[in-house]
């Protein structure tokens, strides 16, 4: 992921059917977490499978550290019943073009 920019991170929840669950995209980083709802994300199915996209904004982007890891997971709940997937792991790029463009 490239700082100040406005990536769309895809995932993947495999052997899973979520998309009529609250679904939960969280990411991690050194400064706090970013958690983004079914209001702001794609998400569809196809083959058993759920796909989800998360897009990140400039101004969300900007506060990660160039070199830092960015963690990011799934959390769902439905009926009582919460899921989660594994932790996923995304290293942080530097961008020559340090601001937020309008």
């Amino acid at each position: 992921m490239r700082i100040y920019t406005t990536p769309i991170i895809h995932l993947m929840v495999e052997n899973q059917l979520i998309s009529d669950s609250d679904v939960y995209a969280t990411s991690e980083h050194e400064d706090g977490q970013l958690t983004f709802t079914n209001a702001d994300i794609t998400i569809w199915e196809d083959d058993g499978n759920t796909y989800i996209d998360v897009p990140f904004t400039q101004e969300q982007t900007a506060i990660f550290k160039v070199g830092s890891v960015i963690s990011i997971e799934v959390n769902w709940y439905k009926n009582g019943l919460r899921g989660a997937t594994d932790i996923s792991y995304i290293k942080v790029t530097d961008n020559l073009l340090k601001e937020i463009l309008s």
